[in-house]
């Protein structure tokens, strides 16, 4: 997938033209999966090039800072499930205040128009664009009749009788309904996060731990979970305003994965941690690679031990759940998604 930074360095190519979703896909959940499917099936028709349009930053954390939500997912995962689904193009905004003031006129005639010479538009039921949010699926159906492209506004996925959204997302997963959240993911929930330096005290034990990179991230209550864990490699090759993500990953691994301020240590830890023990791979070399973490089943609460001892003795039992895993995590594929 070619990840551009804004449109200016997009070369219009005449024999394929662009069939662009716009949005946030923060989870690339069910609602973003439909717009995907529209925008990859169309392309595939007519021979042109799948592509998004989204942000690098959140719009919220611009506009609302006292109020910014955490986000599903690392801009590394998102990047990486679209390049997965087959989007060939991915232009990542920079949304800023002056971004922000863009007449939605504007937004048409010179991004979307002059800029990007798109064939088809397609947007999410309740998306805005434009100063002040005055674009809407109405505006959009007007200008793509003036200006002579296509448009599709995708209606809303309900899983239960409710729309799938990334806002429901958040309070699922913050209240570990974890079943749920996978039923409005298609997918189990995951995180794709950096393994950072941590304490060392996994190591200690006998257990040594991946720390993830989580800071901004939503994430599921305090507690011990059997998890799937494997290395994603995310290449890329840098180009002028660009560059060439090539996605590709080891075998899934079985894991015990923590979330939690770890109580027995009396750290001075702020915001949970979450750390993962790859099973019977103990001198893996993981610090600064990217994991892929798929949460499986919750086991317990995190507590406090009186002894370092019972600590050990406890995090042995779960090892011994988690060797219970048997089926890894199916791969969501462009097959996947079309055929939903």
């Amino acid at each position: 997938m070619l990840i551009l930074n804004g449109v200016q360095h997009y070369q219009k190519k005449s024999s394929r033209k662009l069939f662009l979703g716009i949005g946030n896909f923060d989870g690339v959940h069910l609602g973003h999966q439909a717009l995907l499917k529209r925008v990859l099936s169309e392309a595939k028709q007519h021979r042109g090039i799948p592509a998004i349009l989204t942000f690098r930053i959140h719009p919220q954390h611009i506009l609302h800072p006292d109020h910014k939500p955490k986000l599903l997912f690392s801009t590394e995962h998102k990047n990486i499930l679209l390049a997965r689904l087959g989007i060939e193009v991915c232009f990542q905004i920079d949304f800023t205040e002056s971004f922000s003031q863009i007449d939605p006129f504007e937004f048409v005639r010179v991004w979307l128009c002059q800029k990007l010479n798109v064939r088809e538009v397609c947007m999410g039921y309740n998306a805005r664009f434009g100063k002040g949010r005055r674009g809407d699926g109405a505006l959009m159906a007007h200008l793509a009749r003036e200006h002579g492209f296509e448009f599709c506004r995708i209606p809303p996925v309900r899983v239960e009788g409710e729309g799938v959204s990334s806002s429901r997302l958040r309070i699922l997963i913050r209240e570990g309904k974890l079943k749920e959240a996978a039923a409005c993911l298609g997918r189990p929930y995951s995180l794709i996060a950096e393994v950072v330096s941590g304490a060392g005290r996994g190591a200690d034990l006998g257990f040594p731990t991946a720390n993830l990179q989580t800071t901004g991230l939503v994430l599921p209550p305090n507690g011990v979970y059997t998890a799937w864990t494997r290395v994603v490699h995310a290449k890329t090759r840098a180009g002028t305003g660009s560059k060439k993500l090539e996605v590709t990953a080891d075998k899934w691994v079985k894991s015990v994965l923590n979330v939690g301020l770890r109580p027995t240590f009396k750290g001075n830890e702020q915001e949970p941690t979450v750390e993962v023990f790859v099973l019977d791979k103990p001198k893996l070399q993981l610090y600064g690679k990217s994991l892929e973490v798929v949460f499986e089943r919750y086991l317990r609460t995190e507590k406090e031990f009186t002894t370092i001892e019972a600590l050990k003795r406890q995090i042995q039992e779960d090892v011994l759940k988690a060797r219970g895993l048997t089926v890894p995590p199916k791969k969501q594929t462009l097959s996947d998604v079309l055929s939903s």
